[in-house]
């Protein structure tokens, strides 16, 4: 046990207030449901003597976390807490290793307050930045650049993902037009079976709309118990080959559209179109399961 866990060690039992330095967000196991998050404070200090107590100390997030919205790396917490021992180490009867021993930490904090904002918050108050990418499903506050919540590994972006797919694999044969398909304009006559892959992928209902001299639009209307997106709200119409319309993908266009029940799921140009997909997210084989003659 370090120094400074023993200056924890001469407070036992007492309740005090202290203030840290918020450096990042953690996730450790639970027993049930999603893993739990965590709070990482370091510089430990006494409020009332300003005496450094610990270098860092971990929390789960309690209500009183919460209730204070984001902690942004550099924000200076203040709390109320308790000293308390616990058992920390390594126990192996099989092998004969007992690493446990006792160690302090601060437990039960309340009255949680940010006394002092990093420059990233008040950027993000100001609404000059945006730092986390929050999980629409869990709540956890991930790097901005993450793909995928660290915490119930929920999908950022996966409208744009599919896009990014299906410009991949689209091609005259799956367009209703080949005569007129491009490279350039690959989202060209692929409404019909683009709208049936992300039935297939995301669930949902396949809009139609009739635009006058037999054509026809379809786009997607998403279930309510998701959010795949920041573009896009749960329930909300979504339209991946909207570009033909000058608008940036998933955006629908606005056209009141009809529910088209009983789809042809057998339609040849979309079998070809999911076989592609599904060719393309097949796992990769290791270098053991591939054959070597």
């Amino acid at each position: 046990m370090g120094d400074m866990r023993e200056k924890l060690k001469d407070r036992l039992g007492e309740r005090a207030r202290y203030k840290g330095t918020f450096e990042k967000y953690g996730v450790k196991s639970s027993y049930k449901g999603w893993p739990k998050v965590t709070i990482l404070l370091t510089e430990v200090r006494s409020v009332s003597s300003n005496r450094l107590i610990t270098d860092h100390l971990w929390f789960n997030e309690t209500k009183g976390f919460q209730e204070i919205g984001p902690l942004y790396p550099g924000d200076i917490v203040a709390f109320d807490g308790r000293v308390k021992p616990y058992e920390k180490g390594y126990v192996s009867e099989r092998n004969e290793i007992d690493t446990r021993e006792t160690d302090y930490k601060l437990s039960h904090p309340t009255k949680i307050v940010i006394i002092n904002y990093s420059k990233s918050h008040l950027e993000y108050k100001k609404g000059l930045k945006t730092f986390y990418s929050t999980c629409p499903q869990c709540g956890y506050h991930n790097a901005l650049e993450a793909d995928t919540c660290r915490r119930c590994s929920y999908r950022f972006n996966v409208l744009k993902t599919l896009r990014d797919d299906l410009e991949k694999i689209w091609s005259k044969e799956t367009s209703q037009d080949p005569k007129n398909w491009t490279l350039e304009k690959p989202s060209y006559g692929q409404c019909y079976v683009t709208a049936l892959l992300v039935c297939h992928v995301l669930g949902g209902e396949l809009l139609r709309c009739d635009q006058g001299d037999g054509a026809i639009h379809y786009w997607n209307r998403l279930p309510i118990f998701k959010k795949y997106s920041p573009l896009v709200d749960p329930e909300q119409e979504v339209d991946l080959t909207s570009d033909q319309f000058g608008l940036i993908p998933p955006r629908a266009p606005d056209l009141e559209g009809k529910v088209r029940k009983n789809p042809n799921w057998n339609n040849k140009r979309y079998l070809i179109l999911l076989r592609r997909y599904e060719d393309l997210h097949k796992p990769k084989k290791s270098y053991n399961q591939k054959k070597l003659f």
